[in-house]
């Protein structure tokens, strides 16, 4: 796996600090098999808003070409689902309407 793309518009699951985070962003793009984290990213296309899926599919031969745009990691898939609810909520609430990417993709 090589590089991976991240907003700085960047949520945390609640069982991930900031301080952690560097050290599982490097976890995941060195050895994506190994890691159980959930990334929440923009949509691969244009009808949906986000994806939710398992670090662990980093380490398929697709990702090497089609890399993610992420903005948001969790420890769980529930956390995960968690915040995608808070990326919605906060872009209602500061563009009045559910352009995430758009959103995402300004700060």
């Amino acid at each position: 796996m090589g590089k991976i793309d991240y907003s700085l518009n960047f949520y945390l699951g609640s069982g991930i600090t900031p301080e952690k985070l560097d050290k599982i962003k490097r976890k995941i793009e060195k050895k994506p098999l190994m890691t159980d984290y959930y990334l929440i990213a923009l949509a691969g296309n244009e009808r949906d808003l986000l994806d939710i899926y398992s670090s662990r599919y980093l380490g398929q031969k697709y990702y090497e070409s089609h890399i993610p745009y992420v903005c948001g990691i969790a420890d769980n898939h529930d956390d995960a689902v968690t915040l995608v609810e808070q990326i919605v909520k906060d872009c209602l609430a500061a563009r009045g309407d559910l352009k995430i990417r758009e959103f995402i993709m300004e700060k």
